[in-house]
């Protein structure tokens, strides 16, 4: 693509980040606080210079500028075009400002307070153990050369509260990175998989955060301009305009529900598909709202009823729940109660995990665990989170002393990761966790540990994973606040082994993604371009809404040798593994799979579920066993499933064991004269009467 002549540039770039704008307030408007107040009309407010909430970018160096809140961008304005007269008091003047200015987003960067400052003269806030002398993150992307883009969202790193990014995520972040890109290579290296078409990529990091996560996804509407409808664009030669970026024509993420939201609110206004891998939420399936969003892992709602099916084949009637403070938890758990209570399985306790408002302190987590702890007869805990905050909750478990007094049930958030069980052990032991049904992709183990720092260039977060991975300082590496801590030097000649690496379980849907992309294109090039080697002007760039339609027909083997189709609401099959995490000899814990839930089936043998090794009987998880015969129950006060047994005295009985409302009361006197009122008795006594009368 050329380079344009910045004549045409200036009068596309508006549309787009206007629309931009307005997309993201909206979005901050459902899901957070009221977006900030537009400024008022203002006869010398240039039309060129518009609000977006986010950080600051600068796109190139012109001669005249105004500052535009994305990340580090300012718009330039055109050499040619009059700059805009103010007055000597006008807020909007560029370089002065001798009023307060009401709207400080409009001002010029070095009047901006500190929070809008461009990032990179920007200090992230200090962590507990300091500030810090250098950038943190500095911005970094995974460029493929293609003539098809496809762009994407991973988070390589953790979320942290008080730095925009935390350390590197080995499992679900570097490793589903590294699949892409190899699934990328794979149909790259099939001769004629798309007659002269390389598939090509720009992979950006989201450290987990919906916030940050928005602010890189702006990247992927830059070159999009082609996608709008709101009317064409001409050069003053009568010519098209061009851009200087390379449009993306479909973006492979997010990994979690509540940034994938926020970016599919995005994507949809410039006709982007987008495929996530690892969001699950059941919100994604309204396709009213996120036509362009299709995904490869199935919904939320289908593993729910795995959870309560687990429950039930159990025999738990009384269990806690621990939630998540994002879409992923709540949409959940609102989708458990009412099962739940639909099958008479009451909760004992409910607790929210910290998510989107930051990272939760320790003691937070003790808060938890002590309040599971009130309620003793409930042993059974559904967790429905993520790796980072249920590892926090297994090491307050610790704590207090409470390692085997729970049985877990986990979500695909955080079950078979390596940053919960690792050092956590003895507190997950016994875990039974639903995932959706995911197979090794083909080749890709043996890919991954064959890299090294020096032969994979194109991954610039892989010396944080090896310096992580080995706890060394590769040299010449650049500070992050995780690396200072090494002593030791990297040699370079450490190796990646299946001894020392484990491996994320679900990177089937990251490969299964790109792949579905990838049939897409495929699909559409010979109805669109015929016999035509490369790209002809029909694809040129790819129009958004057909290749959706493309899309979501698609239907192919995967590296996984699983056979994958979208489903009617663009969701992945529902299909999903029972693993469990058990001792498999003393000292020696693995996950293994003990189960499948297929088509709304549970198949579970329950011969290899140990909860402990000693001990393989599945704890008991019910508040008030049934009461005998002739007993009647009465409710703990605010508890529907916790009672009390007393003996009915002589004469009075009870309803049937079964019919638990019959239970509740004694029936009958105990009264000589009243126990005719119980069935049976009346014609004894009858009979009593007229003998002695005859007598």
């Amino acid at each position: 693509m050329l380079v344009p002549d910045s004549t045409c540039l200036v009068p596309v770039l508006p549309a787009v980040l206007w629309t931009a704008t307005l997309l993201l307030h909206l979005g901050h408007a459902l899901t957070s606080s009221p977006p900030p107040p537009a400024p008022p009309p203002d006869r010398h407010h240039d039309p060129r210079t518009f609000l977006y909430d986010g950080a600051w970018e600068r796109l190139a160096p012109h001669n005249h500028s105004l500052a535009l809140p994305l990340h580090n961008l300012t718009l330039p304005l055109h050499p040619d075009l009059p700059t805009p007269q103010h007055s000597p008091t006008d807020p909007t003047t560029p370089h002065q400002n001798p009023v307060p200015n009401p709207h400080p987003l409009l001002s010029p960067s070095p009047l901006l307070p500190p929070s809008h400052r461009p990032r990179d003269k920007r200090l992230a806030k200090p962590s507990p153990t300091g500030g810090l002398n250098f950038t943190w993150p500095a911005k970094r992307v995974v460029v493929v050369e293609g003539d098809v883009v496809l762009g994407g969202l991973m988070m390589v790193h953790e979320r942290h509260n008080d730095l925009v990014c935390g350390p590197i995520m080995p499992q679900g972040g570097v490793q589903a990175l590294e699949a892409m890109l190899y699934t990328l290579d794979f149909i790259n290296d099939q001769e004629d998989f798309i007659p002269g078409v390389r598939l090509g990529a720009h992979i950006l990091d989201d450290c987990d955060k919906d916030t940050y996560g928005l602010e890189q996804a702006v990247d992927f509407i830059k070159g999009s301009i082609s996608n709008i409808d709101d009317g064409e664009y001409k050069c003053r030669d009568g010519s098209s305009p061009e851009v200087r970026n390379k449009v993306i024509s479909g973006v492979v993420g997010a990994a979690s529900s509540v940034t994938s939201i926020q970016v599919a609110n995005l994507l949809r206004l410039f006709k982007i598909p987008q495929v996530s891998f690892f969001s699950t939420s059941p919100e994604l399936s309204n396709k009213q709202r996120f036509e362009y969003f299709s995904r490869t892992i199935p919904s939320d709602h289908y593993q729910v009823k795995a959870m309560v099916e687990i429950v039930k084949k159990l025999r738990w009637s009384y269990i806690s729940i621990i939630y998540e403070e994002s879409n992923y938890g709540i949409k959940a758990f609102e989708e458990l109660e009412d099962l739940l209570a639909a099958n008479a399985i009451c909760i004992a306790v409910k607790e929210k995990l910290v998510k989107d408002s930051g990272v939760a302190e320790e003691v937070a987590y003790d808060l938890i665990v002590q309040r599971l702890l009130q309620k003793q007869r409930a042993r059974g805990v559904i967790i429905f989170g993520s790796d980072q905050e249920v590892a926090g909750v297994m090491r307050a478990v610790r704590r207090n002393n409470a390692t085997g007094s729970f049985s877990w049930i986990g979500s695909d958030g955080w079950s078979a990761r390596s940053l919960v069980s690792s050092g956590n052990e003895p507190e997950v032991e016994g875990t039974l966790s639903v995932q959706p049904q995911a197979n090794p992709v083909r080749g890709f183990d043996e890919y991954f540990l064959s890299l090294t720092v020096e032969k994979n260039k194109r991954n610039p977060w892989f010396v944080e994973y090896w310096e992580n991975h080995f706890k060394c300082k590769y040299p010449n590496s650049s500070k992050t606040p995780y690396n200072q801590e090494y002593t030791t030097t990297c040699t370079g000649k450490e190796k990646l082994t299946s001894k020392n690496t484990e491996f994320e379980a679900q990177l089937q849907f990251v490969s299964d993604a790109v792949m579905a992309f990838g049939y897409a294109f495929r699909d559409m090039h010979p109805d669109l371009c015929g016999d035509q080697q490369g790209l002809c002007a029909k694809m040129t760039p790819i129009d958004g809404e057909q290749l959706l339609g493309y899309l979501r027909r698609v239907q192919f083997i995967g590296l996984s040798s699983d056979e994958f189709k979208f489903d009617r609401q663009g969701d992945g099959p529902a299909r999903y593994n029972i693993i469990h995490f058990k001792q498999v000899s003393r000292g020696t814990y693995s996950w293994v799979t003990v189960g499948q839930y297929v088509e709304g089936e549970l198949r579970l043998n329950m011969s290899e579920v140990h909860f402990k090794l000693d001990d393989p009987k599945p704890p008991s998880s019910v508040c008030s066993l049934p009461c005998l015969k002739g007993q009647a129950m009465k409710y703990v006060e605010g508890e529907s499933c916790c009672w009390h047994c007393f003996n009915c005295s002589t004469y009075q009985w009870t309803g049937p064991a079964t019919l638990a409302r019959q239970q509740t009361e004694c029936r009958g006197k105990q009264t000589w004269r009243q126990t005719s009122e119980v069935p049976g008795i009346t014609r004894a006594l009858s009979y009593i009467s007229r003998y002695f009368k005859e007598i």
